[in-house]
């Protein structure tokens, strides 16, 4: 999940902060206060959570109401959390050289707080198999190949530190980590066909992190940039960025287990994104959904599409410009959509990014907002 600071930065960068894609006069409707969102995710049709820097909000209704758990964590932007279902998570935050955890057994009710001294992280991503099995992914850098990975057996209780790839983090409900690298450029004169230099590669640990397993992961076709996303819903997603800056979503299936990947489907998104950025594939009913950052445009990957079949745009009203993270309960239809994008009022002055939180029950086919946080920038 994650990567919303990024693709906000992409928006900007090419709107000029100016009338045009991705900004535009004027101001959404129904606005709320409070400080914007890290991450947020539904975890059953009824149960999610959203993650900002000061705070760790749940919902029980779907997101008409939201409740501050006072999570016992230090206020600060690297953070990050994860439930497994409504009762169960845990969340991180980094400030200086201490690591802040806590985990609830109770759906943020009450919290059991722990620390660990190391250095100052720049990010952190957690995920979870289930209520005992955790990790989060601490990263000093955003652009070093390296990482630590803690993961916990106990819930949260104890944690052990390995050393990592970076990127992307997952966990399968057997225990299994990704980890999927950030795409690198492509390079001048080259081809494209690895993907450039470093974090093309999808890698994999079965024993918390002790060993890994890499694969480096290869498409068809010449591009500018390459960003692996962990595999979901049975594909592992690939956004491209072509030489004629066109964003791709190549989605990938495997056959040995994870130990290689064939390229079975390739959409093409109205959306542009730069190096780094993924474009929003998440585990829908009826087969993967890719989510298009330019909005009100997703499209259903049917797990037996011919390749030369185009794949339908579901043309999904009320879905914003933006998405960065998408998730779905366990049912398929029920899920939540969280961006980012931004609007000046004249030309570049009084420029803000909004974060909007949307929410779907019929597979993504129609959204609506549930809240809407406001960043001002200037």
């Amino acid at each position: 999940m994650r990567k919303l600071i990024p693709l906000s930065l992409a928006v900007l960068a090419l709107a000029g902060c100016g009338t045009g894609q991705g900004m535009w006069a004027g101001a959404p409707a129904s606005e709320t206060g409070g400080t914007p969102p890290v991450d947020a995710a539904l975890v059953t049709p009824s149960f999610g959570w959203v993650l900002t820097a000061d705070r760790l909000l749940v919902t029980s209704d779907g997101g008409r109401t939201f409740t501050d758990t006072r999570a016992p964590l230090p206020t600060s932007t690297v953070r990050a959390a994860h439930f497994t279902d409504a009762l169960h998570g845990f969340a991180t935050a980094s400030s200086g050289s201490t690591l802040t955890t806590a985990r609830t057994s109770d759906g943020g009710r009450t919290w059991t707080r722990g620390t660990m001294n190391g250095p100052e992280y720049a990010s952190l991503s957690a995920a979870a198999g289930d209520a005992r099995h955790g990790a989060v992914l601490a990263q000093t850098s955003r652009i070093l190949p390296s990482a630590t990975l803690l993961a916990t057996s106990d819930g949260g209780a104890s944690w052990s530190a390995s050393a990592a790839p970076a990127g992307e983090l997952s966990m399968e409900s057997n225990g299994r980590i990704w980890v999927a690298g950030d795409g690198g450029s492509g390079g001048s004169g080259g081809d494209g066909k690895d993907g450039g230099s470093g974090g093309s590669g999808l890698s994999s640990s079965t024993d918390q992190g002790r060993h890994w397993t890499t694969t480096t992961v290869k498409v068809d076709g010449s591009f500018d940039s390459k960003a692996v996303a962990p595999p979901t819903g049975g594909v592992l997603p690939v956004t491209l960025v072509t030489k004629s800056d066109q964003t791709q979503v190549a989605l990938l299936t495997s056959t040995d287990k994870g130990r290689s990947w064939t390229e079975t489907n390739r959409v093409s998104v109205h959306g542009r994104t730069g190096p780094g950025v993924r474009v929003p594939v998440a585990a829908a009913g009826g087969g993967p959904l890719v989510v298009d950052t330019a909005g009100g445009h997703a499209y259903r990957v049917p797990a037996h599409r011919a390749a030369a079949m185009a794949t339908p745009d579901l043309r999904p009203s009320g879905l914003p410009e933006g998405a960065g993270s998408v998730t779905f309960a366990p049912d398929g239809r029920t899920g939540w959509a969280l961006a980012a994008y931004g609007r000046c009022a004249k030309g570049k002055t009084g420029c803000s990014l909004y974060h909007p939180l949307s929410m779907t029950t019929d597979g993504g086919v129609t959204w609506r907002q549930v809240r809407l946080w406001q960043e001002r920038l200037n």
